[in-house]
């Protein structure tokens, strides 16, 4: 059952990723400049809402997975093993939640603010 769980939750992100692909490529940038930089701003807004509560559903799911998992497999493990597997996976999850997050939100941030800033830039030239 865990194997399960891990797999959806890696399956719905997947799908958020290609919905805001999706969201990305349908927008009409010969349209207005000025159009087309609101709604790039107001994309921006959106994900890091949505991308901020997304992940720590994510992360309980993926967690709940792992150790629904894990009691399967480990079932017959030494219990120093078993401590050990759900100690450095519990590491794991925090490191990623605490520290990789944050890199990686600033990371996506910076992109598309480097997009707004060249865009505003380009219609500074026109105006």
């Amino acid at each position: 059952m865990g194997i399960i769980i891990i797999m959806i939750t890696i399956l719905l992100y997947g799908l958020m990723m290609i919905r805001d692909y999706r969201v990305i490529s349908k927008q009409d940038i010969t349209t207005n400049p000025t159009e087309y930089l609101q709604s790039l701003k107001e994309y921006q807004k959106n994900r890091a809402v949505v991308y901020g509560w997304l992940f720590y559903a994510y992360m309980l799911l993926i967690s709940c997975g792992l150790v629904l998992y894990f009691s399967e497999v480990l079932q017959s493990s030494s219990t120093t093993f078993k401590v050990a597997a759900y100690g450095f996976s519990a590491l794991w999850l925090l490191f990623c939640t605490f520290y990789l997050k944050g890199r990686f939100v600033k990371n996506e941030q910076d992109k598309v603010n480097l997009m707004i800033d060249r865009l505003i830039r380009l219609q500074n030239q026109f105006d």
